[in-house]
């Protein structure tokens, strides 16, 4: 009977996205296919077509079997390549940013869909010594985390890529040297390594493909991507994840009738490896899956970012599926202020029996069996100042009611607002304030300054969260009350490596204190 049940639950969720994804579809006027001899273009009574004249155009470059790069810079004004410009760890086949004559492509996916192979290995090594203090647990430590990306170019929109993190497993390679947590801990070094791919997915323009396949030159446009794949939504507040999937978007579209000039939608899934705290405490916290729909529209002087998501539950008897919700809206007014408004909504997770809270995660309070029951608003500000590109002062706000959740992500939902809740990017165990936004509100007020050359940025911010609910007092619900200063500064030392520096102090309330400051060097390849 539970079984059952289960399914019909199911199939009304499975029925409610299917829904969802076709009024999206309804904003889709255009024919996704090109025809041939297609009509010119339709003209109104205040314009007309100006035909092509050479003369108004400077002379463009010219290709011979007696190519020279030198002559050729003519063109460009006499700008030069970028000097002791940092190459690729490895490269096979055509060369990233080279001059002279490029290789010869193949037909081998066909004449209208050249290719040209091109094998490349690059990333980063991040490298810090830090000293942290989270509520009375102080730690000394030195850690690294090697970034590398594998990446095998088929064609000029296909491609075969990688990620992997090999000196990373339960956490980065690091050393102890002091405070608390070294003392306890019985080995002061600890060497981690893992060569299995975080990413590994295709992409491509499926357009592209078939008109290689049938000799037309792109009959139609659809990116697709399958695989694990990387995806991020609303600058990674709303999606930030690698998960086993598949994603495709019909691009470049516009509704005269909606007065949008431009608009795309995505769709995509999620079937195993996603990240999502509203599952959190399964067995196997990647069982669950998730279905949704982006759109991205230019509109009212702006542009709206539109999403749904819905997530079942991979483990049997938690029944914690639920729906996921965001719209969001940037404009710039009156030349002063870039603002985003961005709300993020969970509806439709039932309580889950008693007789199954031993295998899925409890909540606290009157909602101790639901785990994304919340709504998020966050609201984005920076000022325009008389000098916009080097001196940017912001101010983010957002308030969480209940339990809000992100539909897939790594970090909590305030990850972006401010530099106090975003950490170090988990290289060290460098402390933050808490970036779940569950039953709190606040918000980051800073500074942002930038060298005159764009060659150096300091960053100064004070930041606070506080609750907004009783049942935060629940020690189970893992909301704190805070109030930090922070700042970060980083620059070049050479065209490869890059120097941060992170500092940070917080008043906890009813807790122990926050402190920490990392060095950090960043080398590129």
């Amino acid at each position: 009977m539970c079984t059952v049940i289960r399914w019909n639950s199911m199939s009304n969720k499975l029925t409610q996205y299917l829904f969802i994804s076709v009024f999206f579809a309804i904003l889709l006027p255009q024919p996704l296919f090109a025809t041939e001899g297609e009509d010119p273009p339709k003209v109104g009574s205040g314009a007309s077509i100006v035909p092509h004249v050479d003369s108004v155009f400077s002379e463009g470059p010219q290709y011979s079997p007696d190519y020279n790069a030198e002559a050729e810079q003519k063109t460009y004004s006499g700008r030069t390549a970028v000097p002791k410009i940092q190459r690729p760890l490895l490269e096979i086949g055509r060369r990233l940013y080279d001059d002279g004559p490029l290789q010869a492509s193949s037909n081998l996916m066909g004449e209208k869909n050249p290719s040209m192979f091109h094998l490349m290995v690059f990333g980063d090594l991040r490298t810090a010594v830090a000293y942290s203090d989270n509520a009375g647990a102080d730690l000394g430590e030195a850690a690294a985390q090697l970034n590398l990306n594998v990446d095998i170019k088929l064609t000029s929109t296909e491609r075969l890529h990688a990620f992997f993190r090999p000196l990373t497993d339960e956490g980065n390679t690091r050393c102890e040297f002091s405070g608390s947590i070294a003392d306890a801990n019985e080995d002061d070094c600890q060497f981690e390594s893992d060569l299995e791919p975080l990413t590994y997915f295709f992409e491509g323009d499926l357009g592209a493909i078939v008109g290689g396949i049938i000799g037309r030159q792109n009959p139609f446009d659809l990116p697709i991507t399958f695989g694990k794949i990387p995806l991020l939504f609303q600058n990674g507040i709303w999606v930030e994840d690698a998960f086993l999937g598949a994603a495709f978007t019909i691009p470049a579209r516009n509704s005269p009738a909606l007065d949008i000039s431009n608009f795309d939608v995505t769709f995509f899934a999620g079937v195993d490896d996603v990240t999502s705290d509203a599952l959190e405490g399964t067995a196997d916290d990647g069982e669950g899956q998730i279905y949704g729909v982006t759109a991205f529209l230019e509109a009212m002087k702006g542009y709206f970012e539109i999403g749904y998501g819905l997530t079942v539950d991979g483990q049997e008897g938690c029944e914690r599926d639920y729906h996921n919700a965001t719209i969001s809206f940037t404009r710039r007014y009156a030349g002063k202020v870039s603002n985003s408004v961005r709300v993020i909504g969970n509806f439709g997770q039932e309580e889950v029996k008693t007789t199954v809270l031993s295998a899925c995660r409890t909540g606290i309070g009157a909602k101790e069996t639901q785990t994304a029951d919340g709504i998020m608003v966050l609201l984005e500000n920076s000022w325009i100042t008389s000098n916009p590109t080097f001196v940017v002062p912001y101010l983010n706000l957002f308030y969480g009611q209940d339990r809000p959740q992100a539909l897939a992500k790594n970090q909590g939902l305030l990850q972006n607002t401010g530099i106090l809740f975003e950490g170090d990017g988990a290289l060290t165990r460098f402390p933050a304030i808490n970036d779940a936004g569950a039953f709190s509100y606040g918000g980051a007020l800073g500074l942002e300054i930038l060298g005159p050359a764009l060659n150096w940025q300091v960053v100064l911010e004070v930041a606070t969260s506080m609750k907004n609910d009783d049942l935060a007092d629940d020690p189970k619900s893992g909301v704190e009350e805070a109030t930090g200063v922070g700042i970060r500064a980083q620059m070049p030392l050479t065209n490869a490596l890059i120097v941060r520096v992170n500092g940070m102090f917080a008043d906890v309330k009813d807790g122990e204190d926050k402190s920490g400051a990392t060095l950090e060097f960043r080398h590129k390849f």
